[in-house]
């Protein structure tokens, strides 16, 4: 049975001073079901009733096309079902976090793991000259000779921003004098950490060599605990509540229903 726009017009006049505010064939849109609908498309009001006429035509158009024999009714159900599923989970979750993963949950969180959010971070500048894997024996000479070479000119007074500038094969940091900024503890190789958080301020190191190459280290500024705000770290802390909260909730939900899996392999 198809549906016309004029019998669209009639049935939304007729129904509209009972329960329904519509329709269509044999279903009658309730206004409770229209309520739903609204807070569903994100609409306050429908005024002008544009809405209920867009959704009666839909209907209508479902109704008509379920007629043609053209659809996959089984697959669609099967969809329809699916997403029925992952719509009520999402919507519980949703729920759920807000009631459980709380502003306060987060606060205190902070306050009892405080130390947890403490850096130590070191100013560090360096000049390199790097080496790679497909580099020869004599060419890793060459650079390892290059590097020392550039020491013994820090060690006859010379200025480590300017040979950073002249002689470290890493551009970015050469333009400002060799400086990495604040490095934190941990975050390069084991060998350049170990150097780099061994310096005063003001001193520079003995060349090392990492997997990037040879590297004069100097400390710009004395390593320092730096300890991170709630406001850096709140976010990070309710993803992490949340996460826990929602696998010891779906960990509840699932042992209170038993699962039995049949399998002809």
């Amino acid at each position: 049975m198809k549906y016309t726009a004029l019998f669209l017009t009639v049935a939304l006049t007729a129904c509209g001073n009972g329960d329904y505010l519509a329709k269509v064939g044999d279903h009658k849109v309730s206004k409770g079901e229209f309520s739903s609908y609204l807070a569903m498309k994100g609409i306050e009001s429908d005024a002008n009733g544009n809405v209920l006429k867009d959704l009666a035509n839909r209907i209508a158009l479902v109704e008509s096309i379920s007629t043609e024999g053209l659809l996959d009714k089984a697959g669609i159900d099967a969809s329809v079902e699916d997403y029925r599923r992952n719509l009520m989970i999402n919507q519980y979750f949703d729920k759920f976090m807000t009631t459980h993963v709380t502003d306060e949950a987060v606060k205190n969180y902070f306050s009892s793991h405080a130390a947890d959010y403490e850096e130590e971070r070191v100013h560090i500048a360096h000049i390199l000259v790097r080496t790679n894997s497909s580099m020869t024996e004599e060419e890793n000479q060459q650079a390892k000779t290059r590097i020392y070479d550039v020491y013994s000119r820090l060690q006859a007074n010379g200025d480590f921003a300017e040979l950073a500038a002249s002689y470290s094969t890493d551009t970015l940091s050469a333009k400002k004098g060799g400086d990495l900024g604040w490095l934190k503890r941990g975050s390069v190789s084991p060998v350049f950490t170990q150097t780099a958080f061994g310096l005063k301020e003001g001193a520079y190191s003995e060349p090392v060599q990492t997997e990037f190459g040879f590297h004069i280290l100097k400390a710009l500024e004395s390593p320092k605990v730096i300890k991170k705000s709630f406001d850096e770290v709140k976010g990070e802390i309710r993803h992490m509540l949340k996460a826990q909260a929602k696998q010891a909730e779906l960990d509840r939900l699932l042992a209170t229903t038993d699962v039995e899996i049949y399998s002809d392999k």
